[in-house]
């Protein structure tokens, strides 16, 4: 029987399926974006001193981005000008010429769109959101597996799929099912508290299918950042510790029970107090481990009679994603492997447009 902490690193065995993201408010997002520009080194052009700044103004789209983000760089409101968002400006014009240019392409079969992210070169973003790392004995228990997944692309599928619907998605459950995926959360910036929501998810919409009927109710985030030391808060965990966390500490609280006890908003806030005396409501009776060579079929199976599952993904270009299907094509192979993977999100179903088939995994990045 499947856990509800069944977790998969890939799903691209065979081929048949593209990587796809849930998101606020769009329904559909790709999870592993098309390599994008590099403007990194883009400090290395701000010569000046802080002092000429004064008197300069930003543009009219940077000024509406900060306005929209809650961006203030300098103190003393948005339209302040110093040497930080300058610098913040002059690498927005970079993403802002690049995402223009990419959704010029007719050929291209997905969108971008600028974010809140979009102060960020490429090489930043992927420091600051994505170290997610998947636990070290797994990494080597799965070489040898990694090894043999090139030879598996392209290959006919070990199974029919007959017996599956084309589209299945837990964000519109089977009927006499109530709500079964949690609402798309938005994680810190500079923390690295994926790991912790998918695991608190994971338990949740397990629970819910089990529970055939009851809505979803959200776990608590902020106890697994607090309390679970097999894991490091923002300096990243994994869902293999965290779920031995869980089932070592005889369950986990929901995040109302949890809040009511240690006060909060943010959910993955690695110094909130972790509080022993809350009421632990859900388990994990186990977790089992979906190999990558099982190919499309088992991970199908699993999401169909178990409930979303918790994957590990290589998401360095999840900056400026917005709608449409990421191929292959625009997604190559990342080069390292197991190594390769820096986020954790949970698949919540699949489906198929206009011929095109895909996953559809949730995010942590908000709408």
């Amino acid at each position: 029987s499947h856990s509800l902490g069944t977790t998969a690193h890939t799903h691209t065995a065979h081929g048949t399926k593209r990587l796809m993201v849930r998101t606020a408010p769009a329904p559909l997002l790709a999870l592993c974006l098309l390599a994008i520009w590099g403007c990194a080194d883009a400090a290395a052009h701000m010569t000046e001193h802080p002092g000429s700044f004064a008197g300069k103004t930003h543009g009219e789209a940077f000024m509406g981005f900060m306005a929209r983000h809650g961006k203030d760089y300098c103190g003393g409101g948005h339209t302040r000008a110093c040497e930080i968002s300058m610098l913040r400006e002059q690498i927005f014009n970079l993403n802002q010429e690049a995402v223009a240019a990419h959704n010029g392409n007719p050929g291209n079969t997905f969108r971008m769109r600028l974010s809140r992210f979009a102060d960020l070169s490429e090489a930043e973003f992927v420091t600051l959101h994505l170290t997610h790392r998947p636990s070290a004995a797994k990494v080597a228990s799965l070489v040898s597996e990694v090894s043999t997944v090139p030879a598996l692309l392209g290959a006919t599928p070990q199974g029919s799929n007959d017996d599956l619907p084309a589209q299945f998605s837990w964000t519109d459950p089977p009927a006499g099912y109530g709500k079964v995926v949690t609402p798309v959360h938005n994680q810190q910036d500079i923390c690295a508290s994926c790991w912790a929501f998918v695991s608190a998810d994971s338990v949740a919409s397990r629970w819910a299918v089990i529970s055939k009927g009851s809505d979803v109710e959200e776990m608590s985030v902020k106890q697994l950042m607090a309390c679970d030391k097999r894991d490091n808060g923002c300096n990243t965990g994994n869902m293999y510790t965290a779920y031995d966390w869980v089932s070592e500490n005889g369950g986990m609280a929901t995040r109302s029970d949890y809040d009511k006890k240690v006060p909060g908003d943010t959910q993955d806030d690695e110094s909130a107090t972790c509080d022993t005396s809350v009421h632990l409501s859900l388990t994990t009776p186990g977790m089992c481990d979906l190999k990558m060579t099982a190919g499309n079929r088992a991970l199908m199976v699993a999401i169909k009679e178990s409930g979303p599952v918790a994957i590990g993904i290589n998401a360095n270009n999840l900056q400026f994603y917005d709608s449409g299907i990421i191929d292959a094509a625009s997604c190559p192979p990342a080069g390292r492997g197991i190594q390769s993977i820096n986020h954790a999100a949970l698949v919540v179903g699949w489906g198929e447009d206009e011929g095109q088939k895909y996953w559809l995994p949730e995010k942590s990045y908000g709408g």
